[in-house]
């Protein structure tokens, strides 16, 4: 997809999602770049609260814009094909997996349990339960939404535990100099 086709999307979606809707500046919805860092660097940085807290911010941006295609009265295997192809990131990948399943002809039930499988995300094979057991587009549109806001809830606290961290690191600092402050008087 060229980068006039995504932006275009990028405009037909901004009215759909609300307040979360990046332009395709984020690291994970821009064009792709080459990228020096390897599989075991990524896996490892997921590992981390930053990690996580990219993570939950993904899925949960995969998962509104999925469902605004899906409102919009796309079917969802051509809704996954368009959302890994614009899409770049963990959870962009792991999902061309499940647009590749659908595109050999295995049935969706199948690659959902195989996203699930390779993502190691218990919540990732939660969602895939959810939209397997949907009757209806409308009824997958609320389990997406369902699991978006979970994952904004998720993000937010990966938000909260991140500054927790940078706050006690900054009060650390601040006891440290004000010691060295008081012995360099003293001295």
């Amino acid at each position: 997809m060229t980068h006039g086709r995504a932006r275009a999307l990028t405009d037909r979606l901004r009215p759909h999602v609300r307040h979360r809707f990046d332009d395709g500046n984020e690291s994970w919805w821009s064009a792709a770049s080459p990228s020096r860092t390897g599989r075991w660097r990524r896996a490892r940085a997921a590992a981390t609260p930053v990690g996580q807290l990219r993570r939950a911010d993904e899925l949960a941006q995969v998962l509104d814009r999925l469902a605004v295609l899906l409102e919009a009265g796309d079917r969802l295997p051509a809704a996954i094909a368009l959302v890994t192809a614009t899409g770049r990131g963990a959870v962009a990948d792991e999902l061309h997996v499940v647009a590749q399943a659908l595109g050999a002809g295995r049935p969706l039930a199948a690659a959902l349990r195989a996203w699930a499988r390779a993502a190691g995300c218990s919540s990732v094979g939660v969602l895939a339960a959810d939209v397997r057991r949907c009757t209806s587009s409308d009824e997958v549109v609320a389990a997406l939404r369902h699991h978006a806001a979970a994952h904004r809830g998720v993000a937010h606290h990966w938000r909260m535990e991140v500054l927790r961290r940078r706050v006690r690191i900054m009060w650390l600092l601040a006891v440290v100099a004000a010691g060295v402050a008081a012995v360099l008087m003293v001295t």
